[in-house]
C-alpha cells in the first residue's frame, strides 16, 4: 500500500491531506484497525535550500559539472550511504536517498548541517558559514 499524507486536525485526529490520500483511506471500512509508521514531512522550502547550497558548492569548485555528481560525492563524505560488497569482493558505497519518503525532517536537518560543514572545509574554505547561508538565501530570493 502506498504512503498516505495526513494532517493533524485541531481535534487531535489525523485526516488525509490530499484527495488522493482520502481516496486511499476510503478503501478501508470505518472501525478497521490499521498500522502506520508516522514521520514528519519535510518542508519543501528546506529541500530547495539544500539544493541551493549544492549549487553554491558546484559554483565554487571545478571537479564536478552537475549537481547529481556533486550530491553523490557529498552523500559519501557525510556518511549517508550503505556499504555493498560486489561479487568480486570489492567494497563500494551506495549513496542513500534524501527523498521526502526516505528521509524525514530531523534526518534532513542533520544532512544539511553536515553538507554545510563539507562545503566550508573542502569546497569554500575561505567563506564563513554566514556568507554561504547569505548566498544560498540570495539564490532562493529570500533577500
Amino acid at each position: 500500500m502506498p504512503d498516505i499524507s495526513l494532517i493533524k486536525h485541531q481535534s487531535g485526529f489525523l485526516m488525509p491531506s490530499l484527495p488522493v490520500d482520502k481516496e486511499l483511506l476510503g478503501k478501508w471500512s470505518a472501525g478497521e484497525v490499521l498500522r502506520a509508521k508516522v514521520s514528519k514531512m519535510r518542508n519543501p522550502k528546506f529541500h530547495r535550500k539544500y539544493f541551493a547550497l549544492l549549487q553554491v558548492m558546484l559554483d565554487g569548485q571545478e571537479k564536478y559539472t552537475n549537481p547529481e555528481d556533486l550530491l553523490t560525492e557529498v552523500k559519501i563524505r557525510i556518511g549517508h550511504y550503505s556499504e555493498h560488497i560486489t561479487a568480486q569482493g570489492e567494497l563500494v558505497y551506495v549513496p542513500r536517498s534524501i527523498s521526502f519518503v526516505n528521509c524525514d525532517e530531523l534526518e534532513f536537518e542533520s544532512i544539511y548541517s553536515k553538507t554545510l560543514d563539507v562545503a566550508l572545509k573542502n569546497v569554500l574554505p575561505n567563506w564563513t558559514k554566514d556568507e554561504v547561508e547569505a548566498h544560498v538565501s540570495r539564490i532562493l530570493g529570500f533577500l
